[in-house]
């Protein structure tokens, strides 16, 4: 992949897909419930979240470097009926880490690829796109929190999606969370809670 980013050229989707034994996944929760998420970047509010799936970067095991200082700390994600909810917390605080070199990228892989990107620009202000597209839904401060439609996204109810968060440092990857096996959940219908309160 950093050949591709080198010779400044599109990166193949299929590059993404991490080659890992079969049988190994990631450890991570799935969403429990629909989320009503007020973009503040603070954690302001314990049961926001509550809900969220949830994916703690640290409990990868051989994944990584044991030494290796992890910047990316926790990765929450969710849902309401029809906007994906992302939030990522760092060991420090987000908006001192993200500045005009680095930037989050959140690579969806399926059911169509398509990259959020979070960014600050010169005037010292944080934004999201969808494939260059401004998305309105961000917040950045002590944690970075961010929505989009899955109608923007092109997902349907009931599809699986697959994603994974990077954080790039000028075009180069810093760091990838998880490193091995996607994060995933299926886009919900009018009875996934329902049908989350019976598993």
């Amino acid at each position: 992949k950093n050949i591709f980013r080198y010779l400044d050229k599109p990166v193949p989707d299929d590059l993404s897909i991490p080659v890992i034994s079969e049988g190994i996944g990631t450890p991570f929760t799935s969403p429990k419930e629909f989320l009503e998420v007020k973009f503040d970047g603070r954690d302001s509010n314990y049961f926001e979240w509550i809900g969220a799936g949830k994916f703690d970067v640290k409990s990868e095991k051989g994944a990584m470097d044991s030494d290796a200082e992890l910047i990316m700390e926790k990765i929450f994600f969710g849902f309401d009926l029809n906007n994906f909810f992302l939030r990522i917390n760092m060991v420090d605080d987000v908006k001192d880490v993200l500045d005009e070199n680095k930037r989050i990228a959140v690579h969806f892989l399926s059911p169509k690829t398509a990259t959020v990107e979070i960014s600050r620009n010169s005037e010292n202000k944080f934004h999201a796109s969808l494939n260059g597209t401004a998305l309105d839904s961000i917040a950045v401060n002590k944690i970075l929190e961010f929505g989009i439609g899955f109608d923007k996204l092109g997902f349907s109810q009931r599809e699986v999606v697959q994603f994974y968060v990077e954080l790039l440092e000028g075009k180069h990857p810093k760091e990838r969370a998880p490193s091995g096996a996607p994060l995933s959940f299926e886009v919900p219908d009018d009875e996934f809670e329902v049908k989350s309160w019976h598993v």
